[in-house]
């Protein structure tokens, strides 16, 4: 893996905060070849790692965002918000589960980009908002973990004679808007065929950490 010039890295980072495009250029020029091992290493896919890199302008813009973010935690604290609804919804799914499952494929958020302002765009989250979504979740539960069905299904969690999984598992169906201030968000917790709830959500935020959670409506099954 590339050698990495910590002082000369430190340097540029002291660079980035004042926002200094040249610093954005020089990071991508030395170290993209790095980040690109490293979103390989987190993504597991090719094509994923390749987005991240496509060009100067993007690159940066990502590393930039997801950083303030997870500073602000503006995302982690929205899902939060809805994870505390979701759970204690319909709590008879949570009965006896033996963990629950968080399948974050679709789970994203708003970013603009530095040079675009006036344009929202969506990212996945990052690993360490995956991993502070986890921890919150560890209060219902403490075995969280993040899987999808299919893995659940491999890993035997799935009981095939009663349809119905020994855990919950939430995923997010469909993300209807999702701005810096507001978002329309419809997620399930699913249990078995006909133990699922599916809540649409709708978000805003109060003031810089605070969301508004209301519930539109709720698909039951």
């Amino acid at each position: 893996m590339q050698k990495i010039d910590g002082k000369e890295l430190h340097e540029l980072f002291e660079k980035l905060k004042v926002k200094n495009k040249e610093a954005y250029e020089e990071l991508y020029k030395k170290y993209s070849t790095l980040v690109y091992q490293i979103a390989f290493s987190v993504l597991k896919n090719k094509e994923n790692a390749e987005d991240i890199m496509q060009n100067e302008e993007t690159y940066p813009a990502q590393i930039d965002c997801i950083s303030i973010e997870e500073v602000e935690n503006k995302a982690v604290n929205m899902y939060k918000k809805i994870l505390e609804d979701l759970i204690k919804q319909d709590s008879a799914l949570n009965e006896n589960a033996k963990f629950i499952a968080i399948d974050f494929e679709k789970f994203s958020t708003n970013y603009k980009d530095r040079y675009e302002e006036d344009k929202d765009y969506r990212r996945n989250l990052s690993p360490n908002e995956k991993q502070a979504i986890i921890d919150f979740c560890k209060q219902y539960n403490e075995n969280v973990i993040e899987a999808n069905f299919e893995k659940l299904k491999e890993q035997g969690h799935f009981n095939e004679e009663t349809k119905s999984l020994d855990g919950i598992l939430i995923s997010v169906e469909q993300i209807e808007t999702i701005k810096e201030d507001k978002a329309v968000i419809r997620i399930s917790k699913y249990r078995s065929a006909l133990g699922a709830i599916m809540p649409k959500y709708e978000l805003n935020l109060v003031n810089d950490y605070y969301w508004e959670l209301k519930v539109l409506d709720t698909i039951i099954s």
